[in-house]
């Protein structure tokens, strides 16, 4: 056999194999700019507690933020328990300094809070307003399940208070903005 003849041999079962491998493993795959994407959205959660927290904490302005030191605010504390617990609910407003109480108490405890159940506080404060540096009043829950001590926290901070909702939709819950994207979507 000679030179040529082995090497066309040679080239021609290169071109089989080449030619058997590519048919074996050949995919149905469009080119990814002809592929359409495939969109899965997760519903949007408002950030107001963890997952699996034992006790949630909200702490809300009751009428809105004043402009000035000078001017009364009150502010509650919204506390949910989320597993059962063996003590009472004790809880307590941590103030910032220069913060004077009008009224309320600052700390105490909740007796026979069930799971499940919402339990609210509120506290009169003079030194929270827009004027001045930020302050952050926080507000703290715990109590024992057995031996392991559960709590939660919540902050109220006079730079995180938002302006009035401006439409329907920043009016909305949850619930109710998610049938309002729908009917946006359909549209």
């Amino acid at each position: 056999m000679s030179l040529n003849q082995k090497l066309s041999a040679l080239v021609c079962v290169g071109l089989i194999c080449g030619w058997g491998i590519s048919k074996f493993s050949e995919t149905s795959r469009a080119p990814a700019s002809l592929e359409a994407p495939k969109l899965r959205l997760k519903p949007w959660t408002p950030p107001t507690q963890k997952v699996g927290e034992a006790i949630s904490v909200r702490v809300i302005a009751v009428s809105g933020l004043p402009d000035r030191d000078n001017q009364e605010i009150t502010l509650r504390a919204e506390v949910t328990l989320n597993r059962a617990i063996d003590t009472d609910l004790e809880w307590e407003w941590n103030l910032p300094p220069g913060v004077e109480i009008v009224s309320g108490e600052t700390k105490d405890a909740w007796h026979g809070l069930e799971v499940g159940q919402t339990a609210s506080v509120e506290i009169s404060l003079l030194g929270v307003s827009k004027e001045g540096l930020v302050k952050t009043v926080t507000f703290m829950a715990h109590g024992n399940s057995g031996s392991v001590k559960l709590g939660g926290a919540g902050h109220f901070a006079t730079n995180t208070l938002q302006e009035e909702p401006r439409n329907d939709f920043e009016k909305a819950d949850f619930k109710s903005r998610r049938s309002l994207l729908k009917d946006k979507l359909q549209q």
